[in-house]
């Protein structure tokens, strides 16, 4: 029988959130301008996007408590001071036997005192139920927030995005973000445009108030 291999010390942990070169952006997406490719060189540095302190784990299925130690672990080996969940409702709950309103709950629980414990911002998307389609204005609202309305509660700033044009050909669309709760400070709204090619958001420009 052969000798058993003492462990690497040094190795990384298996449940460690890896660091990945982000995908390129298709072919298709019209080109960048210079000056925005210039400021993403600039990001890059040396060694690439992907030297820059950006982890990701798309670990399907993962639950509350196995979050809960990747964020810590994080926390301790590179100092991260933002966690991004995409999205709330994809996390699996300790107790899979509970009805599904409370599994989000405890989620949504979970996330929150994961924030107050290790110091860092937890930015989580969420879904919305179909309500809000029905609606004329189509402007979303809290109780929109799905399957739980611990979400509500829990959060202390509550974002929610309503896109005003459908227009697949269009690059630019115009996006009302519904300030809709932050805990001791005003609620209302902003106005932005989303850049589809660059997946970005910004104020939005005066053609587009016109």
């Amino acid at each position: 029988m052969g000798r058993r291999r003492r462990p690497d010390p040094t190795a990384p942990d298996r449940h460690e959130p890896q660091q990945r070169h982000p995908r390129r952006a298709p072919r298709e997406r019209p080109a960048l301008t210079g000056d925005q490719a210039g400021r993403i060189n600039a990001a890059r540095g040396s060694r690439g996007l992907g030297g820059l302190p950006i982890y990701i784990c798309d670990k399907a299925g993962i639950t509350d408590a196995a979050v809960a130690g990747l964020v810590r672990s994080a926390v301790r080996r590179y100092a991260i001071k933002l966690v991004v969940c995409d999205y709330l409702q994809l996390l699996r709950s300790d107790d899979a036997k509970a009805p599904r309103y409370q599994q989000v709950g405890a989620s949504s629980r979970a996330m929150k005192a994961l924030a107050k414990e290790t110091g860092t911002a937890i930015l989580c998307l969420a879904q919305l139920n179909r309500e809000v389609e029905s609606r004329p204005d189509g402007k979303p609202r809290l109780s929109d927030l799905r399957d739980s309305g611990e979400i509500e509660q829990d959060s202390d700033v509550i974002l929610l995005l309503q896109r005003l044009d459908d227009d697949p050909s269009l690059t630019t669309h115009r996006v009302d973000c519904h300030v809709a709760k932050v805990r001791n400070g005003p609620t209302g709204t902003v106005e932005l445009d989303y850049i589809r090619n660059l997946t970005k958001f910004e104020s939005r420009s005066a053609e587009g108030r016109a």
